[in-house]
């Protein structure tokens, strides 16, 4: 390893994570099972003894590092990175990201003699995802084209407990759940449709549970038992925490206007260049120069993400979309409403909304033009 000091995260009897530069590793102490996404060595295994997650090149427009990956096999960037660290590649589960290992975070959670750890790295900027997403690459036996996106949570748990095979696979499924409800939380949108993400494209992650003869495995990681809670409370935990380090996403920085309805096309510059176009000057200058009026105010926020709760119900066919407009109207009033403050007019607001609105973000930045010009209108 290169002279890069090595920073213990945590310490304990089944295991010890050091952090060292761009490189986060857990060495396991005496013999685990373990399953992972790692592209060599991965799946189950009981040979493995280090974890590793490593930056592998900077989030944007690291060409260099970029062609140094896709000229390699996956088992000769394996063997090189293993190299750095001084260990056989054989007994190395790794992952890899754009995201700085100083950024990681950790999560431990108990329940009597059972303890389960979470180690994530997480960025979500350009390759965030709904399961299902239409994809733009395709692996071939020449290997994949395409460049790894800025944006992957990667994911490590320990559990000082042995599981049975089955209960590890559950374990994966737990962790995805986890990684998923991070990102319903934070209201990520998809960076390719109009849905929230439930990862990015190039999520990993490594789980490592305690080998030990003298006591029966456990035989289910269900999110009916205590160990499927804890695997999903350390994991989710960690990841918002990772997100705010990485990414500076955290529960305040979703209220926002932009953050209800972006997946939808919505944008602060087509925002205010169409009610530039809509709201007399004076009136448009007071409102450019006091955006956080609109943008952040918390019942303007509040019918927004009403507005894109009803958008999601209608292209699900929870809502029929012969009743679309009705219900988007009903919205739009809210949303004039709680710009304004003046909750009185909200019948005078349905009217004036625009019956035959082209599209639902017209509606939308209509309501925005109606409850401001009101708002100071006695």
């Amino acid at each position: 390893m290169h002279n890069t000091l090595a920073i213990a995260l945590a310490d304990t009897p089944s295991f010890i994570a050091h952090r060292m530069g761009r490189h986060f590793m857990v060495s396991l102490r005496g013999e685990h099972q373990v399953l992972s996404t790692s592209e060599y060595n991965g799946g189950l295994s009981h040979s493995i003894r280090y974890l590793v997650n490593h930056q592998s090149m900077e989030p944007n427009a690291d060409q260099g590092q970029t062609d140094k990956i896709l000229n390699a096999s996956s088992e000769q960037y394996h063997a090189s990175v293993a190299k750095q660290l001084n260990l056989q590649p054989a007994s190395v589960a790794l992952m890899s990201t754009a995201a700085s290992m100083n950024h990681i975070a950790c999560s431990k959670q108990t329940f009597q003699d059972l303890d389960v750890y979470a180690f994530v790295t997480a960025g979500v900027h350009s390759n965030a995802l709904r399961a299902g997403d239409q994809a733009n690459w395709y692996a071939t036996e020449h290997g994949n084209k395409e460049v790894v996106q800025a944006g992957t949570i990667n994911t490590i748990v320990l559990i000082n407990k042995p599981l049975m095979p089955g209960a590890l696979v559950t374990a994966a499924a737990i962790i995805t759940e986890a990684k998923s409800s991070a990102l319903v939380e934070l209201a990520i949108p998809s960076s390719v449709s109009p849905h929230i993400a439930t990862g990015t494209g190039t999520d990993q992650f490594a789980i490592a549970s305690k080998m030990n003869s003298d006591e029966r495995p456990l035989v289910s990681a269900s999110g009916h038992l205590k160990l499927g809670e804890l695997i999903g409370s350390c994991v989710r935990e960690s990841t918002l925490e990772a997100l705010r380090w990485q990414s500076g996403l955290e529960r305040s920085c979703t209220q926002t206007m932009l953050q209800a309805m972006g997946r939808f096309g919505l944008s602060e510059k087509k925002l205010f260049e169409s009610l530039k176009e809509s709201l007399p000057v004076d009136v448009y200058s007071l409102l450019a120069n006091n955006r956080h009026a609109v943008l952040i105010e918390p019942r303007v926020v509040a019918a927004a993400y009403a507005f894109a709760a009803i958008l999601d119900r209608i292209q699900y066919g929870t809502l029929s979309k012969s009743i679309s407009a009705e219900v988007l109207r009903d919205q739009a009033a809210n949303i004039a409403v709680g710009v304004s403050s003046r909750p009185s007019l909200w019948c005078d607001y349905w009217r004036q909304l625009p019956t035959e609105a082209k599209d639902p973000l017209t509606l939308f930045i209509a309501a925005i033009a109606l409850g401001w010009k009101t708002k100071w209108h006695d």
